[in-house]
């Protein structure tokens, strides 16, 4: 999902939906966007979260 020009908050905590429907830790891309606001609060599952350059 990075370079996709996504713009707005993340949820907090990130949905855990997300995380846990896999059966090994879920890495997110979400680099390169126009995302702001507080980091989000993490729930296991995920084994890496980028935001970098937002």
């Amino acid at each position: 999902m990075s370079h996709n020009e996504l713009q707005g908050r993340l949820p907090n905590p990130m949905p855990i939906a997300i995380a846990t429907s896999f059966a090994t830790p879920v890495m997110v891309d979400l680099s390169f966007n126009h995302l702001d606001g507080p980091l989000p609060v993490i729930t296991p599952g995920f084994g890496m979260l980028d935001l970098s350059h937002n």
